[in-house]
């Protein structure tokens, strides 16, 4: 500027200082907002992660539960099929099954299977179990992750913080510039 004895070049020079300070004051505070919201979603898809591995979970406890009734029937079906047999081939070979020795195989038969069957439940009921505790963990873990989520006051804090700091750095620089002219 003729007669301002300001030279052209540190006018220019501080004109391109204050530009760059509010690009890079701006750049700053995009991306921290910007690192934000990629957290809020990496968190958002490791609880929907767990959600779905809790589900599963479940499913999996139905299942096994389901799957020992159906053991468990196929036992008692099983038995009364072979005592059925035992008792048709006691009969064919003249055994009284009123008393005695046939009864005594027969009840250690109804015995056996009703172990059988009661080992079965157990066993379904043991992985129900299982896969129950493992959905329990995995809503645990889903809470916890969301909890991780949520933006805390000492966080808004900081990006207020920083929001202000840099606001204040191109208010210096524009300062320092509008003082120049």
């Amino acid at each position: 500027m003729p007669g301002s004895g300001i030279p052209l070049g540190a006018l220019f020079g501080s004109g391109l200082s204050a530009a760059d300070s509010t690009l890079g004051s701006y750049l700053t505070v995009s991306e921290m907002f910007e690192e934000e919201r990629n957290r809020k979603r990496e968190l958002a898809f490791k609880a929907d992660s767990y959600r779905n591995d809790a589900i599963i979970a479940e499913y999996e406890a139905d299942h096994a539960r389901a799957m020992a009734s159906i053991r468990a029937k196929e036992i008692v079906r099983g038995f009364r099929r072979q005592n059925g047999a035992m008792r048709a081939g006691m009969a064919v070979s003249g055994v009284v099954i009123n008393d005695g020795s046939a009864v005594d195989a027969l009840m250690d038969r109804a015995a056996e299977a009703g172990r059988a069957k009661e080992l079965a439940e157990y066993e379904g009921e043991m992985q129900a179990w299982r896969h129950e505790n493992d959905a329990a963990a995995a809503h645990s873990q889903r809470r916890f992750t969301e909890s991780q989520s949520r933006t805390t006051f000492a966080s808004r804090y900081r990006q207020a913080k920083t929001v202000w700091t840099e606001a204040n750095k191109v208010k210096d620089v524009w300062s320092n510039l509008a003082d120049l002219l």
